[in-house]
């Protein structure tokens, strides 16, 4: 029998994962959700926890096929004199539209349409990395960020990890310059390249809160963010 998108949904919907759990770089407990401190009780679920991966699986199952059209990257958008727009992709282009929804991100093609505002560096960037399997394979650092949300925090520093329905998605970030993520010698690719991240603005932390790093079985991968800038509004484009 198929389930319906919202049956499935709460099939995979971790309503436990909304605590949140903090920690000082010596190791100190700051708030503990989990277990009811912070004004939540230990059955929090108004606002339950869904891999993005799975989501992304259900809401593409509820749409008809043909729907979705995968490996048509947009490249460009231009609006002709009646006001149609044409979609330019590699291979073809697709005529007189009279509205375009763009959804393709921070570096949108429909974007571009709207406004010559770039996206910036936020000014805080870092790495990410994965643990998977950490209630069999890593049950102490499981224990560390248990079923939600666990921080530390310090100084314009921060590892960050979060429990997902197979494991342990990490981030470890800082506020440094853009520049560092290809200035900083660190090769994701290396297996020293885990310890050359903590050894950079983490050396005088606890050692579990590293150890969500040093022990994670993916490249420790470079993540810059970007943004708008705060005082931003969207100009209106009928189209």
């Amino acid at each position: 029998m198929t389930l319906q998108p919202w049956e499935e949904f709460n099939r995979h919907a971790r309503r436990e994962a909304e605590t949140l759990r903090i920690f000082s770089p010596n190791g100190e407990k700051l708030l503990d959700e989990s277990s009811g401190e912070g004004g939540r009780p230990e059955d929090f679920n108004d606002r339950p926890e869904v891999d993005r991966r799975v989501l992304r699986r259900i809401l593409l199952e509820s749409l008809k096929e043909g729907t979705v059209e995968w490996d048509s990257k947009l490249i460009g958008i231009e609006e002709a004199a009646d006001g149609k727009l044409h979609l330019k992709f590699p291979d073809r282009t697709e005529d007189a539209f009279d509205v375009a929804v763009g959804a393709d991100g921070a570096w949108s093609k429909v974007r571009s349409r709207l406004t010559e505002q770039k996206a910036l560096y936020s000014g805080i960037g870092g790495r990410e990395c994965f643990i998977s399997a950490a209630d069999s394979r890593k049950p102490n650092l499981a224990e560390r960020v248990r079923k939600g949300m666990c921080l530390t925090l310090w100084k314009e520093r921060g590892i960050m990890a979060q429990t997902n329905s197979n494991g342990i998605q990490i981030y470890a970030f800082a506020r440094i310059p853009e520049a560092w993520h290809t200035s900083s010698g660190i090769d994701s690719t290396t297996p020293k390249a885990k310890q050359q991240v903590i050894d950079a603005p983490y050396s005088d932390w606890d050692s579990t809160a590293k150890w969500l790093v040093l022990e994670s079985d993916t490249e420790a991968n470079a993540r810059p963010p970007y943004m708008l800038p705060v005082d931003f509004e969207w100009p209106h484009n009928p189209r």
